[in-house]
């Protein structure tokens, strides 16, 4: 149990109040054990979890929480018999039926992204769980790039790092792997194809991987023989926007101003309207997380933070022709950041 993060939460609640946490990722931030169905009730002086029989032996000796069988409506005759009165919920996890059902009995005060004021700065511990996730992740895609690639398709080559990943001792992958070779790296969330790689192409490789439910990601170029001049003469924007942002990435700035950083060097070039998508985003327990790295985002004015963990992924796209991206994973330091994977690839 993160009694810290309880701690933070109960210090802003009035006596008639509670916080109800029933997305996996928020109870798993809490607890530090996977729970897909359940119900966390935090009150100003004590914490609740309500589950069914299938968690009960589980979760019923995570102290401080007090665990109580879910079934038989045992959530709601908790509510009816307390002196709660007001119920915060994450309006965009709850459901509406579920929301419904407690208007009956509470006043309840929706908040989107309830946890997103401590999500947002990772602790020292989850700093360390994100390090050896991306290390793993590091150790996988060197050897991935031992094995040979041409004449294999997207789909094959996916394969590859997938089993690579799970003997090298990955849980799971922070999200499907992204393969996309020649023409098909135009498009940043391609799925992998039949398409088979071949000498003068290009091979986007965006992959993650999932050790102790904390996640990594990164992306990489990788080129075989003669590619198109053009695409390496748009590596090398990408890498220097990539360059400008992380040059600005230190506690205070503005997160809108290292997506503006990047763009202005694609505008010098007059290639701005060929990058498509956010500069970033935050990691952790999950692999899309705040803040969003976007100029014009609902983030955009937040100041980077000392324990702030966000991607860098600048890239450009042209259809028919393919794409460059470049992903580090970093975290914000006292007085700048400290990037998860190694410069020299």
């Amino acid at each position: 149990m993160d009694k810290q993060a309880l701690v933070s939460c109960q210090k802003d609640l009035n006596h008639d109040e509670a916080l109800l946490i029933e997305d996996p990722y928020d109870l798993f931030y809490f607890l530090k054990k996977p729970l897909s169905l359940g119900s966390l009730l935090i009150e100003k002086d004590k914490a609740s979890l309500f589950v069914d029989g299938r968690y009960f032996s589980a979760f019923h000796q995570i102290k401080p929480v007090v665990t109580y069988p879910s079934e038989n409506g045992g959530f709601l005759t908790y509510i009816k018999s307390s002196t709660i009165k007001t119920l915060i919920f994450d309006s965009e996890k709850t459901s509406y039926l579920r929301s419904e059902v407690l208007r009956a009995t509470l006043n309840l005060e929706p908040r989107a992204q309830l946890l997103k004021h401590l999500r947002l700065i990772k602790s020292p511990e989850e700093e360390k769980l994100i390090s050896q996730s991306s290390s793993l992740l590091v150790t996988i895609y060197k050897e991935f790039l031992t094995l040979p690639k041409l004449g294999l398709t997207e789909k094959q080559i996916a394969s590859q790092f997938k089993i690579l990943s799970l003997e090298k001792g990955a849980e799971d992958f922070s999200f499907e792997p992204i393969i996309a070779v020649g023409e098909n790296s135009a498009y940043p969330h391609h799925r992998p194809t039949n398409r088979v790689l071949k000498e003068g192409d290009v091979m986007l490789v965006d992959v993650g991987v999932t050790l102790n439910s904390y996640q990594s990601d990164m992306t990489r170029m990788v080129f075989f023989g003669n590619v198109p001049k053009k695409l390496l003469n748009y590596h090398d924007q990408v890498l220097e926007a990539h360059q400008a942002a992380l040059h600005l990435c230190k506690p205070g700035t503005l997160i809108g101003e290292l997506d503006r950083a990047a763009r202005s060097v694609f505008k010098k070039h007059g290639t701005e309207h060929l990058f498509c998508h956010s500069l970033g985003h935050g990691l952790g327990i999950e692999t899309h997380e705040s803040p969003r790295i976007k100029f014009d985002g609902p983030d955009k004015d937040l100041p980077l933070k000392k324990g702030m963990v966000i991607t860098i992924e600048p890239g450009l796209y042209e259809e028919g022709l393919g794409g460059i991206r470049h992903e580090d994973l970093i975290v914000i330091t006292e007085n700048g950041y400290t990037n998860f994977y190694p410069s020299y690839f």
